[in-house]
């Protein structure tokens, strides 16, 4: 589905997106998210007249409605509001009073260069799944976009988006830092970080960590701005190592890494078997 939704072909979009009120746009979007996030999978159909969608939205591929009884799937409903954000979204980032406006519907660097829409999906699953959009906004003009999709081995960023980004200064160029977390499933989480630049408006990436454990496992995964330093503290679980069930443990890691200029080395690395007896590396 999230495939489905991210394919939408955006063209000619600068002209388009200037041509339109962007106060009007904003708030569009804004009521939008609000409708999106409100649909419930625990209901039978939607009244379509809780809605303004069109004629030509409220039919499949094939012409045919996708109401009953003036109800409409709660699926059909969300997919349809989704591909109504992600235009309005594209048409706000492309305006040329962007980012002056619009500003608070993304994660954005601090010199307002890189931006990240990020929306849950809202499967109704365990797994959190979000959609995501990246757009790198130069004196006015996209010089990248990328959309999470799904399975798309050639994604650069992550398909779930990032809570955080941030800049640092390197020995030739800014470089950004983007962070962010998943809920997998029930019990999972996944945390991610990477330091990347732009080129001519081609991203590169220059570090990355992810990890994958269980709710409760991680004790700290975080970049402190102050030093320019990543900490990564967890316990091993049976997502990332081994755990042992009979001593209710798991190994213990800790890494420090630091910018040297041009990415993040590590520093520091400590480990602690779940038996306590200890080695350090």
């Amino acid at each position: 589905m999230k495939t489905n939704i991210l394919l939408i072909l955006f063209s000619c979009f600068g002209l388009l997106a200037n041509a339109q009120n962007i106060d009007k746009l904003i708030s569009q979007t804004e009521k939008l998210l609000s409708q999106h996030e409100n649909i419930s999978y625990l209901s039978e159909g939607i009244p379509t007249k809780d809605f303004d969608f069109t004629e030509e939205e409220l039919k499949d591929e094939e012409g045919n409605t996708i109401f009953e009884d003036g109800l409409i799937d709660p699926h059909f409903a969300k997919e349809i509001i989704q591909k109504r954000i992600l235009t309005n979204v594209n048409k706000i980032a492309y305006h040329k009073d962007f980012p002056k406006k619009g500003k608070g519907l993304f994660i954005s660097s601090p010199d307002n260069k890189v931006f990240n829409f990020v929306m849950d999906e809202n499967t109704g699953g365990t797994y959190r799944s979000r959609i995501s959009v990246m757009y790198y906004k130069v004196d006015g003009k996209i010089l990248f976009q990328e959309s999470g999709i799904e399975q798309n081995t050639q994604n650069i960023f992550n398909i779930d988006g990032y809570a955080y980004i941030d800049s640092i200064q390197s020995d030739t160029c800014v470089k950004y830092i983007f962070q962010g977390s998943v809920i997998g499933c029930g019990t999972c989480l996944g945390e991610y970080i990477k330091l990347m630049h732009f080129s001519s408006g081609v991203p590169t990436i220059d570090f990355e960590y992810s990890l994958s454990t269980r709710i409760g496992s991680i004790k700290q995964f975080d970049y402190n701005s102050k030093d320019k330093t990543i900490t990564i503290e967890y316990e091993e679980d049976d997502l990332n190592g081994e755990y042992d069930y009979e001593n209710e443990c798991g190994d213990y890691h800790f890494k420090k890494y630091k910018f040297n200029g041009a990415t993040f080395e590590l520093i520091e690395k400590r480990w602690v078997k779940c038996n306590k007896s200890s080695e350090k590396e």
